[in-house]
């Protein structure tokens, strides 16, 4: 087997740019905004607001709580924000962005999630926000007990089509390259119920540059024509032996921008298709493949604790191998199967004067945690075999 690539599920560029040239296809005419509105089941005064990254809308967000916070006596020194210790670490670069400092909870080796009983000593006189990254596609539970005026963020990065519709006052998605909405570029803010913070979210938003340009509509239509040519497994394998594409990077500093148009229509293009896929019920589910008992499943686990069945759509599919040698982990890597994020936010070197993490919990489990890949490149015979591996693991306890 070669190597899986993470993402997937790109639509054919030439299928995209046809459409895009027909000005009779009504598939294409209207925007990412109309879209999001109608799959979520959006009613009126609902906003979205979309900007040319996931990063630039956490962004957003964050100085839009912050003004509003500023103007209140007993909340001016209100810059934390929590996350758990397992997440992007483009949390830490828009919060770092922001002005504002990361604290960092750590994560349950069950569930993935930080406990919520964490949330509750929490003191709006310090703490800003929280966000809650909802992992892989798997919501994280909501805070039951939390100080009414900390701002508790959704990220929708990699589970917006996990939701019906929204949890929270506000919400963040992106539309880059393996996420939910898997396009090129692209991301935005969903607002409700609150007004203040809308009106305050739209002035920042309406200060952002165009991101228009032909050297970027050209760079798009490159990698929509390249990255759907490298998804094919032995493409991907070379590909990732020369520029390792599949290693996370930080990047603190970043560009703010409105998305462009021909972003925005292509993530229309694709949220169109996530849909109809929803619809159709052709998801990978690992859940109901792997029955190993050396392997902790934190979806699962998730289930079990809170006795709530919700539509989970699958990024990618979290394990926890426990009782799995060394050996067996480099196999698996072998066949590029292994963390998205390869340890906790505390141990990123890049990070350490940006983050505080007081806690005693080293995390070291997540040295033990793989990924396994949902999109539609992986083949039954690929799956059959990554079952068989894992399955393996029973005769190793």
């Amino acid at each position: 087997m070669y190597q899986l690539p993470p993402a997937g599920g790109y639509p054919s560029v030439f299928k995209f740019i046809s459409k895009l040239l027909n000005p009779n296809n009504s598939s294409l005419s209207t925007s990412l905004e109309q879209s999001l509105e109608y799959s979520l089941e959006y009613s009126l005064g609902n906003k979205v607001y979309l900007t040319n990254s996931g990063k630039s809308a956490l962004y957003a967000v964050l100085v839009a709580k912050a003004n509003l916070a500023g103007k209140k006596a007993n909340r001016k020194n209100a810059k934390k924000v929590l996350i758990p210790n397992y997440t992007c670490p483009d949390l830490v670069s828009a919060i770092v962005k922001a002005g504002l400092q990361t604290v960092l909870a750590p994560v349950e080796k069950q569930t993935l999630e930080v406990d919520k009983k964490y949330y509750e000593d929490l003191d709006s006189k310090d703490y800003l926000a929280v966000i809650l990254p909802n992992l892989y596609g798997m919501l994280d539970s909501l805070p039951s007990k939390i100080d009414s005026e900390i701002l508790v963020i959704d990220d929708l990065c990699q589970s917006l089509n996990s939701i019906e519709s929204l949890r929270t006052e506000v919400a963040v998605f992106s539309s880059g390259r393996g996420k939910a909405i898997c396009g090129f570029g692209g991301g935005g803010i969903l607002v409700k119920d609150n007004e203040e913070l809308e009106v305050e979210i739209k002035k920042i938003t309406e200060s952002f540059p165009s991101a228009d340009s032909l050297f970027k509509d050209l760079k798009t239509l490159s990698y929509a024509t390249l990255v759907p040519i490298l998804e094919n497994p032995y493409m991907f394998f070379l590909l990732n032996k020369i520029i390792k594409t599949g290693d996370v990077k930080v990047h603190l500093d970043f560009e703010i921008a409105n998305i462009s148009n021909l972003e925005d229509k292509y993530a229309d293009f694709q949220c169109k298709l996530n849909k109809e896929s929803l619809d159709k019920n052709t998801h990978l589910d690992w859940s109901k493949l792997i029955k190993s008992s050396s392997v902790i499943q934190p979806y699962l686990e998730r289930q079990k604790k809170s006795k709530i069945l919700n539509r989970t759509v699958f990024n990618r599919y979290p394990l926890i191998l426990e009782n799995v040698d060394n050996k067996l982990l480099e196999k698996l890597k072998r066949y590029g199967i292994n963390a998205s994020y390869q340890k906790a936010l505390s141990q990123y070197h890049e990070l350490k004067s940006f983050v505080i993490y007081d806690s005693k919990e080293n995390q070291d489990f997540l040295q033990k945690l793989v990924t396994l890949p949902t999109h539609s490149k992986v083949k039954s015979a690929q799956v059959s075999e990554i079952v068989a591996i894992l399955s393996s693991t029973k005769e190793r306890n």
